[in-house]
C-alpha cells in the first residue's frame, strides 16, 4: 500500500469512527475532522467519501472485546468499523472507565491480523493496558519565538498566560510547517485554560507576543469536575470534566465584549455547542458524558444547569 493510498485509508478511518461512535452513544455526530486538521475546537468538513464498501463489521466486535479486556472495569465500549482488513488500518475506540472517565484509543491492525491500541490522550500504556497520566510540559519565554514542544496527541488542556500589551497567538507547527490555524488569539494580557484536541503531530509552537508568556500542556484528564447541580462562574477560559450522564441543558450569561465559545469532547466527538458574541444571555446543551467542556471567554460568565439549585462554584 503506497503513501497516497495509506493517507486515504486514514482519512476514511477517522470519518467512520466519528459516525460509528456518535451512533453508539445516541448523539448527533459533528462534521468529521480530517487527519491533517489543526488542534482546534471547531469541526472541519470535507472528508472524501469511501468508494468501496467493505464488510469488516466482525473486526469491530473483536476490537471492542479486546479493548474491554485491556481496560478492566470499563463499560459502554464502542469502536469504529475498520474500513479494511489490512495491516496499518487505523480506527478509534472509546469506553467509559470504571471511575467514570472517558477512555479513547487509536486501534491499529497489525501484520499478524491482530489489533493494537495506543491511548488517544497524554498517557502511556503498560503491558496490562492500564494508563498513567503524563506530566504536564511547560514552556516560557518573552516576545515572539518558535519553541519545540511535546504535546499529547489527544484532548488536552493548554494553559496560556501573557503579560504584554500587543497581539498574542500560538500557532501549532510540524517541523516548521503551520498546522491549521492559531489558537489563544488575543490582545494584551491574557490567562486561562483552553480545550485543544490535537489531531496531527505537532513538534513546535510559533508564539506571537510582545511580553512574557507561559504555555503549559497537560492531559484533559487532569481537568476539575464540572458541577452538574450548582452554578459555575468565572472570568477567564477554563476546561472542566463532564461526568458520566445524559445531555445537560444549561443557561449561559456572559458580560464580556469578545465572543464566548463552549466546546465539548466526548465519545460523540468534538463539538462546538455555543459560539456567540458578547454580551450574551441564552441556553446551550452539553452532550452526554463522560468527556470535557471548554468555556472560552474573557469577561464574567455564568453557566447554570437548568435543573440546578442557586448555589454557585467559582472557577478560573
Amino acid at each position: 500500500m503506497n503513501r497516497r493510498t495509506a493517507a486515504v485509508v486514514v482519512s476514511i478511518a477517522l470519518a467512520a469512527c466519528t459516525t460509528t461512535i456518535s451512533a453508539a452513544v445516541g448523539a448527533t455526530p459533528p462534521p468529521p475532522a480530517p487527519s491533517s486538521a489543526a488542534p482546534t475546537t471547531v469541526p472541519v468538513t470535507g472528508l472524501p467519501p469511501t468508494t468501496e464498501a467493505v464488510d469488516t463489521s466482525f473486526l469491530r466486535g473483536e476490537a471492542e472485546a479486546q479493548f474491554l479486556a485491556a481496560n478492566g472495569g470499563a463499560t459502554q465500549v464502542a469502536c469504529a468499523v475498520p474500513p479494511a482488513d489490512e495491516p496499518g488500518v487505523l480506527f478509534n475506540c472509546y469506553a467509559v472507565g470504571g471511575d467514570g472517565s472517558l477512555i479513547a484509543a487509536v486501534a491499529t491492525m497489525n501484520d499478524d491480523g491482530g489489533i493494537e491500541f495506543d491511548p488517544l490522550d497524554a498517557a502511556t500504556a503498560d503491558a496490562g493496558g492500564a494508563t498513567t497520566t503524563a506530566a504536564p510540559t511547560v514552556t516560557s519565554g518573552t516576545g515572539s519565538a518558535v519553541v519545540a514542544v511535546r504535546p499529547p496527541t489527544g484532548p488536552s488542556i493548554v494553559t496560556i498566560s501573557h503579560d504584554g500589551a500587543g497581539g498574542f497567538a500560538v500557532q501549532p507547527q510540524n517541523a516548521g510547517a503551520p498546522i491549521g490555524s492559531p489558537f489563544a488569539v488575543a490582545t494584551g494580557a491574557v490567562s486561562g485554560d483552553h480545550l485543544v484536541v490535537f489531531t496531527s503531530p505537532v513538534t513546535d509552537f510559533a508564539v506571537t507576543a510582545d511580553g512574557a508568556w507561559t504555555i503549559e500542556v497537560a492531559a484533559a484528564s487532569t481537568a476539575a469536575p464540572f458541577p452538574v447541580d450548582v452554578t459555575t462562574t468565572g472570568e477567564a477560559p477554563v476546561v472542566l470534566a463532564l461526568p458520566d450522564g445524559g445531555e445537560l441543558p444549561v443557561s449561559v450569561e456572559y458580560q464580556g465584549s469578545g465572543p464566548i465559545v463552549i466546546s465539548t469532547f466526548t465519545a460523540a466527538g468534538l463539538q462546538v455547542v455555543l459560539d456567540e458574541a458578547g454580551p450574551f444571555t441564552g441556553e446551550a446543551v452539553l452532550p452526554s458524558g463522560p468527556g470535557y467542556v471548554g468555556i472560552d471567554a474573557n469577561g464574567p460568565w455564568t453557566v447554570r444547569p437548568l435543573a440546578s439549585q442557586p448555589d454557585s462554584t467559582a472557577v478560573g
